[in-house]
C-alpha cells in the first residue's frame, strides 16, 4: 500500500531553492479539535533542490508513516480524511526560511495526490 503524491520545486525570480524535504502527514478517525484521532507522517526528499519547474510523482509506502502524533498507523488506513504537506525547518530546508517565512523565494508545486492498494 503507498501514497502516490505529485510534488515539484520551483523558484521565483533569481533566489536560489532552500527547500530540499517535505513532510506529509496523513490524517484520519475521529476529528479532535482541529485534528483527527490518527495523524502519522513521513518525510520526502525532493528530487532537485535548485529550479525543479517538473512535478514528479513520488511513491511513499504507508510504512514509512510510522511516526504517530496521534493514535497509530493501522487505525488510520481505515479512515484517511486528509492529506497535508508542509515545509519545517531542519533536515534540509533552510531554517530561518522554513520557520518564519522570512526571504522565502521558493515555490513547491502539488499536482494529484493518490493510494495504491496492493492486491
Amino acid at each position: 500500500d503507498s501514497l502516490l503524491i505529485s510534488l515539484g520545486n520551483d523558484k521565483i525570480g533569481s533566489a536560489a531553492n532552500t527547500h530540499k524535504e517535505v513532510t506529509i502527514v496523513i490524517e484520519g478517525g475521529t476529528p479532535v479539535a482541529y485534528s483527527y484521532s490518527n495523524s502519522c507522517k513521513a518525510r520526502i526528499t525532493l528530487r532537485s533542490a535548485d529550479n525543479n519547474t517538473n512535478i514528479t510523482t513520488y511513491t511513499v509506502p504507508l510504512s514509512s508513516f510510522s511516526t504517530c502524533d496521534a493514535g497509530n498507523l493501522t487505525s488510520l488506513k481505515t479512515a484517511v480524511n486528509q492529506v497535508v504537506v508542509k515545509i519545517l525547518p531542519g533536515d534540509g530546508n533552510a531554517t530561518v526560511d522554513a520557520a518564519t517565512g522570512s526571504s522565502t523565494e521558493t515555490l513547491l508545486k502539488l499536482g494529484s495526490v493518490a493510494f495504491s492498494k496492493t492486491l
